[in-house]
């Protein structure tokens, strides 16, 4: 997901802010007591996982901040006060770590996955104690292992991001709801162990979220140049394959498998919270859908010769949302 939006944003009180921590807080536990009474999941190595991962995400934001902060006197100041912050910095950062992480680990998981396993090892579910490894499960358990960590990673990083941009007054409406959506999402899957395919496909989208960074810190820093012209470019390019076709394909194969008799998610799990997994997965595609088109018509927009005085052929950007969406 790429850094928060600042386009005549609304921002929290403090009071909203610690109430929807709360909030978040009371679902993960009250979502980790019920699956650990369903016997799903262990809190020995997950407990001690989420800890270290919470430490590396606030490492990974303060040394964004530093390093915004050596780097911010070379460069142009932006045209939008709050993208001179340090901590819009740290959040860029932080968004481009996690995209790399999970492009990493889920992109060659999920062609691993359809290239040489069955339909059910894409729907494999494991026991959920020790990182969701089970040996029992056949060939497909490392990749499974793989992809529930990086979904462990991606999901402490956003309730991480959340509560930093809380603490030093950046966060929007809008991004607390996308933030709250994903970890909600998140914690399902993770939780339960499940959908290792949907989930690398997923996590696969992030492909695109460090050019649609770059674009994002520098567009009003250098609008014109080419290497901000390339960034968007690229990220046109991968959210069409991944976030338009990669995704649209796993939600279309999710759910075949969902209305057919096999098995997709546990059937522990309380029929409410598949129910809204579905219906996560079902509106992010289609909003990747809608921001595509979005994308793809300024594209074509801005390859039409529109000069003014001063720069030439104006660069129209993206929606400032189009990049979020990991779930999305």
């Amino acid at each position: 997901s790429g850094p928060p939006s600042h386009r005549e944003p609304h921002f929290l009180a403090p009071d909203e802010c610690s109430a929807i921590l709360l909030a978040m807080q009371t679902v993960v536990q009250t979502t980790g007591g019920e699956i650990s009474q369903l016997g799903v999941m262990a809190f020995d190595m997950d407990l001690l996982s989420t800890g270290v991962l919470m430490l590396f995400w606030v490492m990974i934001w303060y040394l964004g901040a530093w390093a915004t902060t050596k780097r911010s006197l070379k460069w142009a100041k932006s045209r939008v006060d709050i993208e001179n912050s340090k901590y819009w910095g740290a959040s860029c950062l932080m968004s481009t770590v996690n995209a790399i992480m999970c492009a990493l680990i889920c992109l060659p998981s999920a062609i691993d996955l359809l290239v040489w396993y069955s339909e059910d090892d894409w729907f494999l579910l494991p026991d959920g104690r020790n990182m969701c490894y089970d040996p029992t499960t056949g060939r497909a358990v490392i990749i499974s292992t793989m992809v529930a960590f990086a979904g462990q990673s991606f999901t402490v990083r956003l309730a991480v991001d959340l509560a930093l941009q809380s603490v030093h007054r950046m966060v929007t409406i809008e991004e607390t709801i996308h933030h709250a959506v994903f970890f909600s999402a998140g914690v399902l899957i993770r939780g339960y162990c499940m959908m290792p395919l949907n989930s690398a496909i997923l996590m696969s989208m992030e492909a695109s979220t460090p050019f649609l960074n770059y674009y994002l810190y520098f567009k009003n820093r250098y609008p014109y140049s080419p290497e901000v012209n390339l960034a968007r470019m690229l990220f046109v390019i991968l959210f069409g394959l991944f976030r338009i076709g990669f995704n649209t394909f796993g939600t279309i194969v999710f759910l075949r498998r969902y209305f057919s008799s096999a098995l997709v998610m546990r059937a522990t799990m309380p029929r409410a919270m598949q129910f809204y997994l579905v219906f996560v997965l079902v509106v992010g595609t289609g909003l990747q859908m809608y921001w595509g088109m979005n994308i793809i018509l300024a594209a074509v927009r801005a390859c039409k010769p529109k000069h003014d005085s001063n720069h030439g052929t104006a660069l129209l950007p993206p929606p400032q949302h189009a990049g979020d969406g990991d779930l999305s």
